[in-house]
């Protein structure tokens, strides 16, 4: 069974060379591929961060954490040692279950003459994951590299079993904002100090483009929508009865579809527009409603009608007593669809809305319409 909050504690690891696998790796000056250790001190924690500066490549470094079950990853990076006229502090990190590696970088940049030292470190949080078999490889990124890197500590906070169990089921989201820019980054929920539930999106990049923007609009793409892009325009509404499907029968000369109308007590043939879950080939009836469900209409069709099914070869033949061999029209029911031209005349095509387009004057429609 999973630990709980409760069992677990919160974890600092914050002298990084004593922690890391590859001390080789480290040095106490300024060296080419290698890592700088430096000592420091804060309110929070002290330890011994690590550096290294722009334009050298030293090897990656391994963080074995040693922990079990979910958490809460912050990483804490320093804003003093990203001043540099060779630019801005990037540092890559990866799990083991991780496919690509994260690049994180401080998110407040300022000149320095704006520092204080009340601002010299900056935590954040990563990402939540289970850390059970975990490993951290902490890497200064292939692309900017001559770039400088620091990483300060890590804290781990461990998650509830609700929280585990809510945040393993939806780890990603993908947003798109309203520039068309399209976007995959780690969720997890969160209920905040006033009882209030936030999602949380981490982005690995892209993400600081919006950072002085206090409102951003996005669309969240819960999963891809595939259809048809058409004017919102184009879309009209049919009136339909709707009835079980037993009763759509075939008659007429060519094996039309239709229903039975009671008239003057017998059952007579009459065709009429259908649509309904089908399984033949036609591709004039690959319309989804419902499974047993018929949308129907015809000029011989008015509240009150009466249709009738032909009984099945284990059932009693048709009689007064049996209502359920009868159904009366009663009120229609309304269809979207569009008119479809491309054997001449227009034809009638039920569609279901998938999706609005980022153009609000379209959608995002199927003909595959499920009731």
């Amino acid at each position: 069974m999973p630990s709980t909050v409760d069992e677990r504690k919160e974890v600092y690891i914050s002298d990084l060379k004593s922690s890391v696998i590859e001390k080789e790796s480290l040095s106490e000056y300024m060296t080419k591929n290698k890592w700088k250790y430096v000592s420091y001190e804060t309110d929070k924690a002290k330890g011994t961060l690590l550096v290294a500066s722009g334009k050298t490549r030293p090897k990656p470094l391994t963080l074995r954490p040693n922990l079990t079950g979910w958490y809460k990853i912050f990483v804490c990076q320093g804003e003093l040692i990203t001043y540099s006229f060779e630019g801005y502090s990037h540092i890559d990190l990866k799990l083991t279950s991780d496919e690509f590696p994260s690049t994180v970088k401080p998110c407040k940049i300022r000149p320095f003459t704006m520092w204080t030292s009340s601002e010299l470190f900056e935590e954040a949080l990563w990402k939540c994951a289970d850390m059970t078999g975990q490993d951290i490889t902490i890497s200064k990124p292939d692309k900017g590299y001559e770039y400088p890197a620091n990483i300060v500590w890590f804290r781990f906070v461990p998650m509830s079993d609700e929280e585990a169990v809510r945040f393993s089921s939806r780890t990603q989201l993908t947003v798109r904002f309203l520039n068309g820019v399209e976007i995959t980054g780690s969720f997890f929920s969160e209920r905040g100090a006033d009882g209030t539930m936030m999602g949380i999106l981490s982005f690995q990049k892209y993400g600081a483009n919006h950072l002085n923007e206090r409102r951003v609009s996005f669309y969240i793409l819960d999963s891809a929508v595939e259809g048809y892009k058409i004017p919102e325009s184009a879309i009209v509404t049919k009136s339909f009865y709707t009835v079980d499907k037993a009763f759509i029968t075939e008659g007429g000369g060519k094996g039309s579809r239709g229903v039975l109308i009671e008239t003057d007590g017998k059952p007579v043939f009459h065709e009429v527009t259908v649509y309904m879950s089908d399984t033949d080939e036609d591709e004039s009836n690959d319309f989804i409603i419902g499974e047993d469900v018929a949308y129907i209409s015809g000029d011989c069709l008015s509240p009150g009608t009466v249709l009738i099914r032909t009984a099945s070869e284990d059932e009693t033949e048709l009689n007064e007593e049996n209502e359920a061999q009868r159904t009366v029209l009663g009120v229609q029911t309304v269809l979207e669809g569009v008119y479809q031209i491309n054997s001449g005349y227009c034809v009638f095509k039920p569609v279901a809305r998938l999706s609005s387009s980022l153009e609000t004057s379209y959608v995002i429609v199927s003909t595959k319409v499920k009731n």
